[in-house]
């Protein structure tokens, strides 16, 4: 299920899409960001993709602007740098890589599946 499917990749259309996301679904979201290195000094050169440099502000992920990876109402959990959105971009570590943060995320998601199942459990 998920959080559906997103046909309008513009800035427009993740807006709409983030609309649809209930408040109560926002709230049990653990989020981070990512992106290359300094990218205020060369972004050209140090940022995660030399294709997407040229549409996206840095610092970027090579897919996605940090300003624009937020999520209101979600539970942010920081922002790595030297990472990027995916493999192959620019010799920089997958975010899916970052071990340690996939740690935090593993005990992040039984501790709210547990809340949740509460919360169901209280309501019945």
């Amino acid at each position: 299920q998920g959080c559906g499917s997103n046909e309008d990749l513009t800035e427009k259309g993740a807006r709409l899409w983030l609309r649809g996301i209930s408040s109560f679904a926002r709230s049990a979201v653990t989020y981070y960001t990512t992106s290359a290195g300094d990218e205020s000094i060369r972004k050209d050169i140090t940022g995660c993709s030399e294709e997407t440099s040229f549409v996206l502000e840095g610092p970027n992920d090579g897919v996605v602007e940090r300003r624009n990876g937020q999520l209101p109402g979600g539970n942010f959990g920081g922002h790595s740098k030297n990472q990027c959105h995916t493999e192959g971009l620019n010799g920089y570590l997958s975010q899916t890589r970052d071990v340690t943060r996939n740690r935090v995320m593993d005990r992040v998601e039984v501790a709210v599946l547990s809340s949740m199942q509460s919360t169901n459990r209280a309501e019945l």
